[in-house]
């Protein structure tokens, strides 16, 4: 079980009984997740739920038959020694992680692999990420895969205040790992970069194909840039301008009576 509080994630365990049920104390009202897993299952995380009183009935979790995946990452041919496995099945949002340690030889077991047609994408600190793999997942046998991480390439571009054009010299530029032709965002790879006293930052973090980097100084909205990249060249991001944070104001309105203390609002870039 998870839970936030003033930008603090919180966690606690707990194991089920005989009746199936898994009892947690001392958790804060407010809101939680809730993230299931058994041996040979699927992992399964429950959406946030508002808790302001223990619930009357259980919260009930039903998880699927897992299948297993056995694969190897490599680096320019070579067993990559310290790498995470990313899967999922349909929604890259929902994706499970494996992380992988001093290994010798490359390989990993994934033994919750959901049943069907499964995307892997490995990363490490050496590569943002690889090619993205498929492997269809049955309860009969282990799928087969190989994973191979890329030499990054060089990136490089000019981060300055979009009204007046000058050099923002406390920006940091962070590159994540993303999937699909949507830029999914999965997670930032390794930490941000700073900019110089021009503005300007070049770095090796890019791979072949679509790259996004988010771009963030103090007091200014953050900014997503994303350029394609070729083998062998180095990726220019131009000039990227932020703006300084301005304030919105949000006023819920309703013909009958509703309790708006339960509603939330969020500003998400444009939107």
């Amino acid at each position: 079980m998870h839970w936030n509080i003033d930008g603090v994630w919180h966690w606690i365990g707990a194991k089920t009984g005989q009746d199936g049920i898994a009892r947690f104390r001392n958790c804060r009202p407010g809101m939680i997740w809730v993230r299931a897993r058994a041996a040979g299952f699927t992992p399964k995380l429950v959406n946030e739920l508002t808790v302001t009183e223990p619930p009357v009935e259980p919260i009930i979790v039903q998880l699927d038959r897992a299948g297993t995946i056995r694969g190897r990452c490599t680096r320019n041919g070579n067993p990559a020694k310290d790498f995470a496995v990313m899967f999922w099945r349909e929604d890259p949002n929902t994706y499970e992680k494996l992380i992988i340690k001093n290994s010798e030889s490359g390989s990993f077991v994934i033994e919750e692999a959901p049943l069907g047609e499964v995307v892997l994408l490995a990363t490490s600190d050496e590569c943002p990420r690889g090619v993205p793999v498929t492997a269809l997942v049955t309860s009969n046998q282990p799928a087969e895969v190989s994973i191979e991480l890329p030499d990054p390439g060089s990136g490089k571009g000019r981060v300055v205040d979009g009204v007046t054009g000058d050099p923002l010299t406390t920006a940091t530029v962070q590159v994540l790992v993303t999937y699909g032709i949507t830029n999914v965002s999965l997670r930032p790879w390794k930490t941000a970069e700073r900019v110089d006293a021009q503005g300007l930052f070049e770095f090796r973090g890019f791979v072949n194909g679509e790259n996004v980097i988010e771009v963030t100084a103090p007091g200014y909205a953050t900014v997503h840039a994303a350029r394609h990249g070729g083998s062998g060249t180095t990726l220019d991001f131009g000039v990227i301008g932020l703006f300084a944070k301005q304030s919105v104001n949000v006023q819920l309105l309703s013909e009958r009576a509703i309790n708006f203390s339960e509603y939330r609002a969020s500003l998400e870039g444009a939107a």
